[in-house]
């Protein structure tokens, strides 16, 4: 996807700027894949994202390993404002 500056200053602004890289956006990529993407770019660890999200720790592993299937939109939309990204993005996995 190309993004001008100006597209990549507004996204920036609302707190969703872009991943760089080869693994920008893979189109077979599981949600537990994108969550551990999203989380390392963002140098956080699963306990970080336990406390900004108010999901378990466990829960969070789970979901990374393909453990834990389909959770629910309220957990999508815990998860997105500390990754940066609309809960679509997440659900887009599924």
């Amino acid at each position: 996807m190309d993004v001008t500056p100006e597209t990549d200053a507004a996204l920036q602004v609302l707190g969703l700027a872009r991943i760089e890289g080869p693994t920008d956006d893979p189109i077979d990529e599981s949600l537990g894949d994108r969550l551990r993407r999203l989380r390392k770019a963002r140098n956080q660890s699963l306990d970080d994202l336990a406390s900004l999200s108010g999901i378990s720790r466990t829960y969070l592993w789970k979901l990374e390993k393909g453990r834990a299937l389909n959770p629910g939109i309220h957990m999508l939309r815990a998860l997105a404002p500390p990754l940066k990204c609309r809960p679509g993005y997440l659900a887009d996995t599924m």
